[in-house]
């Protein structure tokens, strides 16, 4: 198939795409029409993976979930702003009481719109890796996303004001990065019901054949690819990772820390060497707050670690804040 052509029709646009016929018009009821008129026609569809529009990228206003607790919300964003989306006939395209128009699509923003590509870049990461765990496809779709926009500019909020971590988690999602992510932090079913006996929900409540511990792992020690805590005024909180190789080889990676203003961060082994594909190792964070650094009590402040081998860079937001 060659290369995709746009062509105008009355202010509606023809591109290769979807095998439909878009149409505009009013109506009298769900069924009958009085008016229709065709405006464009799409040709056959084409998965490509790797091509970004070259326009800033701007998060449609949506509310967030503070992380209070591990693990943070949102994980992050993708493609939810003004998307062509299908819609019902039954409905006019603005709700309003005097638009009468029956439309096929419509422009659509929210995560509503978001879920179907990040639904979409999990289904393809499952078709290239079938064993992995579902926990593992999450991992390389957060550890490998961008907080930068198509013109490498840091991404902003629909006001244009500079977004954060409470805005878009861990960036807006790559497919073709997450399909080579270097590491994962794997999890299991097992890890998710400590993890809920940990935060105060009975395992059996979620599976009645597993007994809660006496002593379940902390909650910000559940093996996710991001970290949210709260660090107690002038102490310090550590949290357990758990990386795994998922390179062709053996590998070395390095950890590089921004961390959050007003914490100082300790990462423990710096250094992470791998001999073949499947292994595993382990390693340890350190948040301490700092007295006279910039961060207040009840703040949220981010910073980020990443483990590069030169070829993968595979970040970990970090969400911080002071009791």
């Amino acid at each position: 198939m060659g290369k995709p052509t746009v062509t105008r029709f009355g202010g509606c646009a023809r591109a290769s795409g979807v095998c439909s016929i878009v149409s505009t018009g009013y109506c009298d009821t769900y069924v009958h029409q009085i008016r229709r008129e065709t405006y464009g026609v799409m040709g056959r569809a084409e998965t490509v993976i790797g091509i970004m529009m070259h326009r800033p990228w701007r998060l449609s206003p949506q509310r967030t979930q503070l992380p209070g607790a591990q693990p943070p919300e949102p994980d992050v964003t993708a493609p939810g702003l003004n998307i062509v989306a299908a819609w019902s006939e039954a409905s006019s395209p603005t709700k309003l009481e005097d638009d009468h128009r029956c439309v096929k699509y419509n422009l659509m923003s929210g995560t509503s719109m978001s879920c179907p590509h990040v639904s979409a870049a999990a289904a393809l990461l499952k078709s290239i890796y079938p064993r992995w765990t579902s926990a593992a496809i999450r991992s390389a779709i957060i550890s490998t996303a961008t907080v930068k926009d198509a013109q490498g500019q840091p991404i902003t909020d629909n006001s244009g004001g500079l977004a954060g971590p409470m805005a878009y988690g861990s960036g807006h999602i790559r497919p073709s990065y997450a399909s080579n992510p270097g590491l994962i932090y794997d999890a299991s079913y097992i890890d998710y019901l400590l993890f809920a006996c940990a935060s105060g929900v009975s395992g059996i409540t979620m599976d009645a054949s597993f007994p809660c511990p006496e002593r379940p792992p902390l909650p910000s020690d559940l093996n996710y690819p991001s970290v949210a805590v709260t660090v107690p005024f002038n102490g310090s909180v550590t949290v357990n990772r758990i990386v795994t190789n998922v390179g062709l080889g053996p590998a070395r990676y390095a950890a590089r820390v921004m961390a959050p203003p007003g914490f100082s961060v300790d990462v423990r082994p710096k250094i992470l060497s791998f001999r073949r594909q499947g292994e595993a190792k382990k390693f340890w964070i350190r948040f301490v707050a700092d007295s006279k650094g910039l961060a207040g009590r009840g703040l949220f402040v981010s910073g980020s670690l990443t483990w590069s081998d030169g070829t993968h860079f595979v970040r970990t937001s970090m969400v911080v804040n002071i009791a």
